[in-house]
């Protein structure tokens, strides 16, 4: 089901986190943010943070932290705190 699907992509994309975890880039930011958007749809609040959280500081290592793509991402992560305090 999409719960698998979910999980496939989570390991797919944590095998790619620990391949470049010492050289961030731009493709591990975009498949962390997708997976993000991916677990808050699928209802995981808590699972969308944690990838979340590596995207954005990701994409403030790579873009740097005042970048529209670093924004969107902070954005999404403040979405997840209004819809929980909800």
């Amino acid at each position: 089901g999409v719960r698998g699907i979910g999980k496939t992509a989570f390991c797919a994309v944590r095998r790619c986190w620990s391949r470049t975890s010492s050289s961030p880039s731009m493709a591990v930011a975009v498949r962390t943010g997708n997976l993000g958007k991916l677990l808050v749809e699928m209802g995981d609040p808590a699972g969308a943070r944690t990838v979340l959280e590596r995207a954005l500081a990701v994409r403030e290592a790579v873009l740097g932290p005042d970048h529209p793509k670093t924004q969107s991402v902070r954005g999404s992560l403040e979405g997840l705190d209004c819809s929980q305090s909800e």
